[in-house]
C-alpha cells in the first residue's frame, strides 16, 4: 500500500527515497529485530538533512554502544556474550525508546519531505537563525542522549568479572556441542544427540539446553529409566 501511494505522488519520489521510506516504516513498526539491523537505515538517513540524521546517529550509536558494552560486562571489552549476560531488556529501556523514537522521526521526516516542497518551511522556522537551530539540536542531543549514555556507561563499568580465555573457550565449546545435539535430535539421530549432549554437559553441567536434549533423546529411544551408556 505504501509503494502504491508513493507512486501516485506527483512528481514521483526517487527510487532512493521510496526504498528509504519503506525501511523506516518497516523498522518503526517491527517489534523484534536484531540491533545490528539499525545499520540498514544509515544511507537513507543522510538524505533527510542534518537534524534527522544527527538524532538517529546519536540515539542508535549510543544504544548500540551500551548494548555491546553490557554484553561485554563493561570495559575493557573481551567478548560480547549475550547468552552469558542475558537480554538487555529492562536494563537499557530508556535508550531503546530513544532509538525507536529516532526511527519514527526518520519516518515522519521522509514522508514530509515527499509531501512538501523542500523550499517551503513553516514561518516560525524561518524566523529562527540557522545558528540557533544548530545550537538547539546540539543541546537536545547532549541532554537526552550523550549525558545519560555517559552515566549508563559508568554504571555498566562495574564488571561482573571477565572470564579468562580458558573459561571462555570451554563455554563456547559447550554451547557448540549443545547446538549440535539439538540439531541431531530434530534430525531423529537420537543416539548421536545423546553423545553430543553429554559432551556439552561434561564441559558445562548447568547447560539447560543440553539437559533438555539429553532427556528428549533418551525418551525417544525408550531409555528414560536406563543408563545412557547402554545406548551408546
Amino acid at each position: 500500500m505504501i509503494s502504491l501511494r508513493l507512486n501516485r505522488i506527483r512528481p514521483k519520489p526517487s527510487l532512493f527515497s521510496q526504498v528509504g521510506l519503506l525501511f523506516f516504516c518497516f523498522l518503526a513498526l517491527t517489534n523484534g529485530f536484531g540491533v545490528q539491523h539499525l545499520v540498514w537505515l544509515m544511507p537513507w538517513a543522510v538524505g533527510l538533512g542534518a537534524a534527522p540524521a544527527l538524532y538517529f546517529y546519536a540515539a542508535s550509536g549510543a544504544f548500540l554502544l551500551l548494548v555491546y558494552n553490557y554484553w561485554s560486562a563493561g570495559y575493557p571489552w573481551y567478548l560480547a556474550d549475550a547468552i552469558r549476560m542475558g537480554d538487555y531488556q529492562g536494563h537499557l529501556d530508556y535508550f531503546q525508546l530513544l532509538c525507536w523514537l529516532s526511527v519514527l522521526y526518520l519516518l515522519v521526516s521522509a514522508w514530509r519531505q515527499m509531501q512538501v516542497d523542500q523550499g517551503s518551511q513553516p514561518r516560525w522556522i524561518r524566523r529562527i537563525p540557522a545558528s540557533g537551530r544548530r545550537a538547539s539540536i546540539a543541546l537536545t542531543v547532549l541532554a537526552l542522549i550523550l549525558l545519560p549514555a555517559a552515566w549508563q556507561w559508568k554504571r555498566d563499568s562495574q564488571p561482573l568479572g571477565h572470564p579468562d580465555s580458558n573459561q571462555a573457550a570451554i563455554a563456547m565449546r559447550a554451547t557448540a556441542f549443545s547446538e549440535v545435539s539439538s540439531r541431531l535430535y530434530h534430525a531423529h539421530r537420537h543416539r548421536e544427540a545423546i553423545q553430543a549432549a553429554r559432551e556439552a554437559l561434561a564441559l558445562d553441567p548447568n547447560n539447560a539446553e543440553a539437559s533438555r536434549t539429553l532427556a528428549a533423546s533418551s525418551a525417544a529411544l525408550g531409555l528414560r529409566n536406563q543408563p545412557i551408556e547402554s545406548a551408546l
